[in-house]
């Protein structure tokens, strides 16, 4: 009987080198992104869990594989102590996918390499808390789906804001028919409509989660009516735009008839014949002997729009919001010959008539029309602004000649005196960038009224301070007027004591800070150190004083208000005063909840969850209680 040595196959041997353990380590990263890929998942989940392993991998100096328990202990309790939960969440979850990954496909490789045992790191003891919770959407019946556009529809009639409704309208109408997602719905542009293309036209979606997936799914019946369109919502596709047929397909039919020369007779329909010799003049040239209906469908469409909402309809009719198209220049006008003017005085437009009919061969005009047509178009203007800008822009531009600029304050006086809207004439002009704009400015008449009674040497100090907050300079962003006005506030009747004594601000010791900190308290001796070194550390960049007076002084800690709860008598009183449900609501979540208005204002019919009686409140998920 003879013998033979017998060697365990998961007996460890080491590494030859550390760079085979590295490459194995890239080896095995780049297989669990493969794998990952291959499930099915987004780029974004997989970058967003190498992500995750990457900053695991710099915190531990080595191969993942190599992690203890006390490790993940100590990483999850001490680094990722004061993080979010869900970011320790998203950690966790995506190192136990990483080891799951490991013992599926290298555990007996990096056995073998390292004399290790894979196992998952994250358990019951260590597993960060917290979880989301599933909502299940309860999809709408078609009768209340029908009952939603059917009042939208009506409010289109009497609404403040035309455009802006009609726009959520048709927004949530092409999410209802054609099943897109609202990312899906917001990139959408108007030239991705192709009325020339299909039977009724095609709608191109470009951006969004579809179409780089799939089309949404149809779950039921009431998705059923729209599975067809859905299913053509690709990227790089084009999808069916569900319409009713219109005056095109009509048209269409009727040039059909027409080129096949068919002659109504007993028991024949008139009304394609008929509708042939009405839209003859429609015809494209050439277009009729080619025999091609469908080319001539969206060119009848055009010539259709053009001949109802020409130059002649106003263009606050509700049938031209809808799709009018207004047959003006869309550029700037070519420059011509200009006469010198020898002298350039301003403008008085209150000899101008404002009921004076407008040139029609006014190029400037027309221009300015146009634009004043597409800005009300984009904000929603109403027919009363649009037609008293139109009679500003008249007014203004009727004796306006080439190379002329526009002065504010010149076209101010007579457009108020007729309640013409300045502001949005002002905006037409400011496009076609020929305002002026000369109105003296606020905040200068506000800063002379300010510093009056300053020394002088203060004074110019101040301004420049005041100045650099409110503009900015080489090296310090701008604050606005708001903070301006907010630190001269605090430092004003210290300046004003100290003008009386002092002529500039190198003459302001520290004792002197200190004695002027010592009469404010609270909020006041908290603020008004910080605008004081605000002032003096400009002062000292510019050179303009010695030493900082306010460079050892500390502002403190802002002093915290003791919240003091209610009597049962205040609570009493104002559930008493809380008559409407909106009232009486909001006081329950103040009482039961703790909420403050912020949160309550915020509150959305979503954050409520009666099936499973939970509600999100400020970001915090809380139970409902009876």
């Amino acid at each position: 009987m003879a013998l033979a040595e017998v060697r365990d196959l998961r007996q460890a041997r080491p590494a030859r080198s550390a760079e085979e353990l590295a490459g194995l380590e890239t080896d095995v990263l780049a297989g669990f992104v493969l794998a990952r890929a291959a499930a099915g998942l987004s780029d974004d989940t997989v970058s967003s869990d190498v992500s995750h392993l990457a900053q695991l991998r710099a915190w531990l100096d080595r191969p993942l594989w190599e992690m203890e328990p006390g490790d993940a202990d100590a990483y999850f309790g001490r680094v990722l102590r004061d993080t979010a939960p869900d970011t320790r969440l998203a950690r966790s979850q995506a190192l136990k996918t990483y080891f799951v990954y490991l013992e599926l496909r290298h555990k007996v490789e990096l056995h073998q390499l390292t004399g290790r045992v894979v196992e998952c790191l994250i358990d019951e003891m260590n597993r960060p808390r917290g979880r989301r919770q599933a909502r299940l959407p309860i999809p709408p019946s078609p009768q209340q789906v029908a009952t939603l556009f059917a009042g939208w529809r009506g409010e289109l009639v009497t609404c403040r804001k035309f455009a802006p409704t009609a726009r959520n309208y048709t927004a949530a109408r092409l999410m209802a028919e054609v099943g897109l997602r609202v990312n899906e719905t917001r990139s959408l542009d108007l030239g991705d409509v192709k009325w020339n293309l299909g039977r009724f036209g095609r709608l191109h979606v470009r951006h969004g989660k579809g179409p780089r997936l799939r089309a949404p799914r149809a779950d039921g019946p009431v998705d059923q009516r729209r599975r067809a369109d859905a299913a053509l919502v690709r990227r790089g596709r084009v999808g069916r735009l569900r319409r009713r047929p219109h005056r095109t397909r009509r048209a269409a039919a009727a040039l059909r008839a027409h080129q096949l020369g068919r002659v109504p007779g007993p028991g024949r329909r008139r009304g394609p014949a008929r509708r042939a010799r009405r839209l003859r003049w429609a015809a494209p040239a050439g277009l009729e002997s080619a025999g091609d209906p469908a080319r001539a469908a969206p060119l009848l469409r055009q010539r259709a729009l053009r001949r109802r909402d020409g130059p002649g309809r106003d263009p606050g009719d509700a049938r031209a919001r809808l799709g009018g198209h207004h047959e003006a220049p869309a550029a700037r006008p070519a420059p011509g010959p200009v006469q010198l003017r020898l002298l350039d005085p301003p403008r008085d437009y209150r000899r101008v008539d404002p009921d004076a009919p407008a040139d029609p061969d006014n190029r400037w005009l027309a221009w300015a029309l146009y634009l004043a047509h597409r800005l009300g178009e984009v904000r929603g203007w109403k027919k009363s602004l649009r037609v008293a800008v139109a009679r500003g822009l008249r007014i203004v531009l009727s004796v306006h000649v080439e190379g002329e600029i526009i002065s504010y304050t010149a076209m101010f006086p007579p457009l108020r005196a007729l309640d013409i809207s300045v502001e949005r004439v002002a905006d037409v002009l400011t496009e076609m960038t020929l305002l002026l704009d000369d109105r003296p400015s606020s905040f200068e008449a506000w800063l002379e009224r300010q510093l009056d009674g300053l020394a002088g040497g203060i004074r110019d100090d101040v301004e420049a301070w005041l100045r650099t907050l409110h503009d900015g300079g080489p090296r310090t962003p701008a604050r606005g007027p708001e903070a301006a006005g907010n630190f001269l506030a605090r430092v004003r009747p210290v300046l004003t004591g100290w003008s009386a004594n002092h002529h500039h601000l190198r003459e302001i010791t520290c004792d002197e800070v200190l004695a002027v900190l010592d009469e404010h308290y609270g909020a006041a001796r908290s603020n008004l150190p910080l605008a004081l070194r605000s002032l003096f550390t400009h002062c000292q960049r510019r050179r303009t004083i010695f030493r900082n007076p306010t460079a050892r002084i500390k502002v403190g800690e802002h002093p915290q208000r003791v919240l003091q709860p209610l009597h049962p008598q205040q609570v009493e009183q104002a559930i008493a005063a809380a008559t409407t449900p909106a009232a009486r609501l909001l006081v329950t979540l103040a009482v039961v909840y703790g909420a403050r208005p912020g949160a309550a204002r915020a509150l959305q019919l979503d954050d409520v969850d009666l099936g499973n009686r939970r509600l999100l409140l400020a970001d915090a998920d809380r139970p409902i209680t009876s």
